[in-house]
């Protein structure tokens, strides 16, 4: 069984690839973990993708990422450049 993670899941664009995702068979024949900023259910770990320490531990043993968050305008250049850019 395949182990992904995915970034971003509640933004736009996530919050749909989630929805369609526990609508299908598709948590069946996948592990698939959520890396969000607070809490929202099971299979999510809280945490930033500038916080290398959780990156390191978040991505043992997966195999495929969905690279989906990002942070907007508002955001420091240097920040905007590290979540969109670096991941």
């Amino acid at each position: 069984m395949k182990n992904i993670l995915i970034t971003g899941s509640t933004g736009f664009i996530g919050t749909n690839l989630r929805k369609r995702l526990n609508n299908s068979n598709f948590e069946n024949k996948y592990n698939i973990k959520y890396l969000v900023r607070k809490s929202i259910g099971e299979n999510y770990v809280i945490g930033s993708l500038n916080d290398k320490d959780i990156l390191d531990e978040v991505t043992k043993n997966v195999d495929i990422v969905i690279h989906l968050a990002s942070v907007t305008q508002e955001s420091s250049k240097r920040e905007n450049y590290n979540v969109n850019f670096i991941g």
